[in-house]
């Protein structure tokens, strides 16, 4: 049986990092080195989690929106974690810029006085777990610029 993809990536990294990299004396060399792991580890990550991060993304703002009482447009995926991972990220794409437009009339909406309305601080949760689920898939690395 041939190994599976992220098998293949894990190896790879793991070469890098004990074999290559300790081997290494120049300093812009280890650099590389370090930042081709984090590249491969991005691409495992991806490959592992993409499709289930996504998935559960769609169906969070799907339930956000409509609480919200945003017109969500139909969902041609009947089961995401089914059907091919660039219609997945599609979906999310249209119903993220969804979410980003409702959140920004109820944040103009709201003058800023008193309590934060329930709807917008919902809206806000969601984006924050959004942002969440974006980060497990790009890593820390790729979050904080390194």
């Amino acid at each position: 049986m041939l190994p599976e993809p992220t098998d293949i990536l894990a190896d790879a990294c793991a070469t890098v990092r004990n074999v290559l990299l300790p081997a290494l004396e120049d300093d812009y060399a280890r650099e590389q080195a370090g930042l081709l792991i984090s590249l491969l580890e991005h691409v495992r990550t991806r490959l592992e989690r993409e499709t289930d991060l996504l998935s559960d993304d769609v169906r969070d703002l799907q339930e956000t929106l409509a609480r919200a009482g945003a017109k969500v447009p139909e969902d041609e995926l009947s089961d995401p974690r089914s059907d091919q991972l660039k219609a997945l990220r599609e979906r999310d794409r249209e119903l993220s810029e969804l979410l980003q437009d409702h959140l920004r009339r109820a944040e103009t909406s709201w003058d800023g006085l008193g309590s934060i309305p329930v709807e917008l601080a919902e809206l806000r949760a969601a984006v924050e777990r959004q942002l969440r689920r974006q980060l497990e898939i790009v890593g820390p690395g790729y979050a904080l610029g390194t």
